[in-house]
């Protein structure tokens, strides 16, 4: 057993929701944090904070359910491909608009998200759950 199988746990659908939210969060304050390494200019703080928001944005993508999630799966992947070449460029010049730009959609996803797991919270099911993610790829560390 390798150690992605090892943290892969099969979780019901609204503990998979939280799970994302908490993963947008994480990430949110990642790129809050690239952006504070870059005006105090700290290039190890940078690179490490730009490090975990790609490790985490790659958790959300690797739970996209592709064959099930159809046409949002597919575009959220594309978005989350975008953040982490973007994620990449802000390492390598140190130029803060790649990371606001990242956290403009983090904070718009995370909303969506967020919303998601209060509807689901107060009962009341959404059908596009199942279809986007994929709750027995969502990794825990």
């Amino acid at each position: 057993m390798n150690d992605m199988q090892a943290n892969t746990y099969a979780v019901a659908p609204e503990t998979a929701i939280r799970l994302v939210v908490m993963l947008y969060d994480g990430a949110i304050s990642a790129v809050q944090d690239t952006l504070t390494a870059i005006e105090r200019e700290d290039h190890q703080g940078r690179e490490k904070s730009v490090n975990m928001a790609i490790d985490i944005i790659s958790q959300l993508y690797l739970s996209l359910d592709s064959d099930h999630g159809g046409e949002i799966a597919g575009n959220l992947g594309k978005i989350y491909g975008f953040m982490i070449s973007r994620l990449n460029r802000v390492n390598l010049t140190s130029d803060p608009q790649p990371a606001r730009e990242i956290l403009g959609l983090l904070y718009h996803l995370y909303e969506s998200w967020r919303e998601l797991d209060v509807k689901i919270a107060s009962g009341q099911p959404d059908e596009m759950l199942s279809q986007v993610i994929n709750v027995d790829h969502v990794k825990v560390a």
